[in-house]
């Protein structure tokens, strides 16, 4: 198969255990298989796995001996009847993977398959999670009909939401449909504010399967509980193809450490007051210097964007009645900027017509909205960075910046000139200047 070839990469998750979650994965791989080469990855390294007996298979390897040489993967895949290959899970105790390891993984796995389907244990989000995330589309979140599960999954998606994920990316697969009229599709959706992608019937075939590692779509295909995995699989098809190379390169890229939660990143950032330019960029030297070789300019596409997000934002900070202050304390700051950056992430839910499926993208843009309504803007990034020496504005689409004694025009700007004169304001305020016709330089 040609590597060039569009990836499709399923995750199929759950907020909570004993939903379904991974006979939806596995017969969901089967339907795929009908048509495309397609891979099962079974992530389940809690508690060992059940893809296997799903299928009646008997692997002899599984992908924790694959994980430092992932070139051994074919060798440690087992074929179905059905023509699904599985990646089988490694005994209970094994230690979960580190992110690099999965993200070549799944790399490796989708040089040689069309579709890969994971199925996957875990109903939180935490690293490995993310970069699962990162690389499906779509993500089929399996709900049932009880309050319990619909809460976890309200849980999840608000924590993925936190996390500046595409919200359009989870789709919801109401699983066991009709084995209780409490709570319908109209509810569930409602609820979760995401629309259902597909309906599984409760079936009493489903636990004869499973206990004779038959799956329904391949040994009862014309049953009606087949025919909804099969429209299930035709819809997980149709969404975008999987950024597989791009998000590799991005899990790969960076340093292989320890990660900080979020909770202690936040502490770390809120430990920086909004300052003078001169002050934080003395303090700069202990910041990643990764500002202005890896800045992106904005697609015209996103700039527009940000100018509508910025008057929804207006509107929207008015009607919540949120106030920005010129000046705050450092706690202050960031509990404000925390609570801007989430009105900003909801207006971005909301909007139609923006491309923004990569979560960097998604991220970036969030920030620099937030940046601009709170801080200094796109001059954010390069106080952060501790080569550069001299910012110089000269305009909104003119910021020039010095390293190493050399000045370079950046791909950076401001959204319009009235958030250039804020953000000046913002700057020379403390120090009893302005910047106005009479004065229109300030080398604050």
């Amino acid at each position: 198969m040609k590597e060039s070839e569009s990836k499709r990469i399923v995750l199929v998750a759950g907020a909570k255990g004993g939903i379904g979650r991974s006979v939806v994965a596995c017969n969901l791989a089967v339907a795929f298989a009908r048509k495309r080469p397609t891979a099962l990855l079974d992530l389940d390294w809690l508690s060992g796995g059940s893809q296997a007996s799903y299928l009646d298979l008997d692997p002899s390897r599984d992908w924790g001996e694959c994980l430092e040489s992932p070139s051994m993967l074919p060798s440690c895949m087992i074929e179905h009847a059905s023509k699904v290959k599985l990646l089988a899970a490694p005994p209970p105790g094994f230690p979960p993977p580190r992110p690099r390891q999965l993200a070549k993984l799944i790399g490796e796995i989708s040089r040689h398959f069309s579709f890969l389907v994971i199925d996957t244990s875990y109903p939180f989000i935490d690293e490995r999670m993310e970069v699962l995330i990162d690389f499906a589309s779509p993500v089929l979140l399996v709900v049932t009909p009880d309050i319990t599960t619909l809460q976890s999954t309200k849980v999840f998606l608000e924590s993925a939401r936190r996390l500046n994920y595409p919200q359009d990316r989870f789709q919801i697969v109401f699983n066991r449909a009709g084995i209780t009229e409490d709570l319908d599709a109209s509810d569930l959706s409602g609820s979760l504010e995401r629309p259902i992608i597909g309906q599984i019937p409760h079936h009493p075939s489903v636990v004869t399967s499973l206990n004779r590692g038959l799956p329904i779509v391949h040994h009862l295909p014309n049953s009606s509980i087949a025919g909804a995995f099969l429209n299930l699989a035709a819809k997980a098809a149709a969404n975008p193809s999987s950024p597989v190379a791009q998000v590799l390169a991005q899990i790969l890229s960076k340093p292989e450490e320890k990660k900080i939660d979020s909770e202690k990143k936040e502490k770390k950032e809120s430990e920086n007051p909004v300052r003078t330019i001169e002050a934080k960029m003395d303090e700069a030297s202990s910041v990643t210097a990764l500002a202005v070789s890896q800045s992106v300019a904005l697609s015209a596409e996103q700039a527009i964007a940000r100018k509508a997000i910025h008057g929804e934002l207006i509107e929207e900070l008015k009607r919540l009645d949120i106030h920005i202050p010129k000046f705050t304390t450092p706690e202050e700051h960031q509990n404000l900027r925390n609570q801007i950056a989430e009105v900003v992430a909801h207006i971005l839910d909301e909007m139609e017509g923006i491309n923004l499926r990569s979560r960097a993208e998604r991220t970036k843009l969030v920030a620099d909205i937030t940046d601009e309504a709170i801080g200094y803007g796109p001059l954010e990034r390069f106080l952060a960075d501790p080569l550069v020496t001299e910012i110089m504005v000269n305009g909104p689409d003119s910021i020039y910046v010095e390293q190493k004694g050399k000045i370079t025009l950046t791909n950076q700007s401001f959204t319009n000139e009235a958030q250039l004169r804020v953000v000046i304001d913002r700057i020379v305020a403390p120090l009893g200047r302005r910047v106005d016709e009479s004065s229109p330089m300030c080398d604050a």
